[in-house]
């Protein structure tokens, strides 16, 4: 249960919560780009808090560290429970000892705990905190709670807000402006609102700012939605996700920050109609993918997901699994890890029923063309002659390119790469020189070590209408232009890989 992904550009890693003989064991596995490792456990108790909605995590700060949370009972009362944290210094090898990052030592609730990496040293932590709460008193508040480690210890914690709700999941990110915490808010009892707020620190002076309502939604609700929102940044862009069912009409609500925070666009409506939350978010791109959890039928849950832009364009939902819509499936996670959507999640029907977590890889698949291919006939440096007719069954990808273009000579060493991965499952790379002087190309070729032929243009650039280089042209086993891609970046180019990979795969 419970499975939590995280990743930074040196990994990516998936932890969850199971039984074992004498209680719990907190997994973790460690993804090499194809497949995940063979877990190994961070923690083994029999004093979890094992909850389907107040879920471990883990956090890559620093040179490699890692930090990993999770709740464990401090006495026999249900909501008698702390927050622990471990370091690990050695990619998850090995775990050091667990400490509370909270110190009040009372036995009352402390959890829903978001970690954000603040520096090369350190990393910040919030959760929710009851350390207030009295038997038999009727002014009990859960308040919302921060420290930080800052590389060798965890710092006094710090009052962010006296009045929250119970058991909503918090959000944290941290922008170029600092950090960004998002919560579900608690009016005053004769109200009962309970919408999403959100604190600031400043990243320059270290001071959190006064709590501010995110949108009045005006949800009047005498109890806990256990329905929290999540944060997402890419530089000082915002993004902020959160679930509401105001006026009694379930909603997923996105809203997009250009600046850290300070300010906020309008919302943006995500669902589909038929919404039980547990939203997730993440940035990729210029754009934002955002996951939660849609009603189906007879009680089955839709995992959907939707790219959105911060104009306001949305592509349509995808739905990534059907589980069941209670408590059982839990609250899927997503993490970007190289420019790509990973989610995780809980296949479960029934709270004492087996269950299984799955990790699903989001491809955003290029669109294919289909056109014809212009039938040509060209000489190489060599003086070797290549028509598109002898190539048939054959993968051709054709790169217009130029000595005098400084994108073509980025581009070549991925095209090396790419020719030598894919020439014996039928890929043929060929370089379409153009504006060069042929006695030039053969040095250069040596020089930059170009593994695959370089014809000379005789106008075959013009033929298949080339305006900006480099230009790459992808054409199938039967001679029919799928793809084309104009100028040279690492993101795009992964997408001419996908095609590749997937004309090789389709036609043989």
């Amino acid at each position: 249960m419970t499975p939590f992904l995280t990743a930074t550009e040196d990994g990516m890693w998936l932890s969850w919560l199971e039984r074992v003989e004498d209680g719990h064991a907190l997994r973790l596995s460690t993804w090499d780009g194809e497949r995940f490792g063979t877990p190994s456990t961070i923690h083994t108790s029999a004093h979890f808090f094992a909850n389907w909605a107040d879920f471990s995590s883990i956090l890559s700060f620093g040179d490699g560290r890692l930090a990993a949370h999770w709740l464990e009972k401090a006495a026999e009362g249900t909501y008698e429970y702390d927050v622990f944290i471990a370091l690990s210094e050695d990619g998850g090898k090995s775990w050091g000892k667990p400490e509370r990052p909270h110190r009040d030592a009372t036995l009352n609730e402390h959890g829903f705990v978001s970690l954000v990496a603040d520096d090369a040293s350190g990393f910040s932590a919030v959760w929710l905190d009851g350390r207030g709460f009295k038997k038999g008193a009727s002014d009990n508040e859960m308040t919302l709670r921060t420290t930080r480690f800052d590389g060798k210890a965890f710092t006094e914690d710090v009052l962010l807000d006296g009045r929250i709700c119970e058991c909503c999941q918090t959000g944290m990110a941290r922008t170029e402006s600092g950090l960004f915490v998002a919560y579900r808010n608690r009016s005053a009892e004769d109200t009962e609102i309970r919408d999403i707020s959100y604190v600031r620190r400043d990243g320059l002076t270290g001071q959190w700012t006064e709590p501010k309502s995110l949108h009045d939604d005006g949800w009047e609700i005498p109890g806990c939605p256990v329905n929290g929102p999540q944060v997402a940044a890419s530089g000082n862009r915002l993004a902020v996700a959160w679930f509401t069912a105001s006026s009694s009409e379930p909603k997923v609500q996105l809203l997009f920050s250009e600046d850290g925070g300070a300010s906020f666009a309008e919302p943006i409506r995500i669902d589909d109609g038929r919404p039980v939350g547990r939203v997730d978010v993440e940035w990729i791109g210029e754009d934002v993918v955002v996951t939660w959890l849609e009603r189906g039928e007879e009680r089955q849950g839709e995992i959907r997901v939707k790219r959105v832009a911060p104009s306001g364009g949305a592509a349509p939902a995808v739905i990534v699994a059907r589980t069941a819509s209670g408590r059982a499936s839990g609250f899927p996670r997503m993490t970007r890890f190289h420019d790509e959507i990973y989610v995780t999640w809980t296949e479960s029907y029934e709270r004492r029923g087996p269950s299984q977590v799955h990790v699903a890889k989001l491809v955003d698949e290029a669109p294919l063309l289909d056109e014809p291919a212009f039938a040509f006939e060209a000489e190489d440096v060599n003086g070797k002659s290549y028509t598109l007719g002898e190539l048939e069954g054959k993968v051709v990808l054709l790169n217009f390119w130029g000595i005098w273009c400084k994108s073509c000579r980025e581009e070549i060493p991925h095209l090396v790469t790419l020719d030598e991965r894919l020439r014996e499952r039928g890929l043929v790379v060929l370089g379409a020189d153009y504006g060069d002087a042929p006695e030039d190309l053969p040095a250069y070729i040596e020089e930059i070590g170009m593994s695959y032929p370089v014809l000379l243009d005789d106008g075959l650039a013009d033929d298949y209408e080339v305006l900006v280089f480099p230009t790459s042209v992808v054409i199938d086993r039967t001679g029919r232009v799928r793809y084309r891609v104009e100028g040279f970046r690492e993101k795009s180019f992964r997408d001419l890989e996908r095609v590749v990979e997937r004309l090789l795969a389709e036609d043989g």
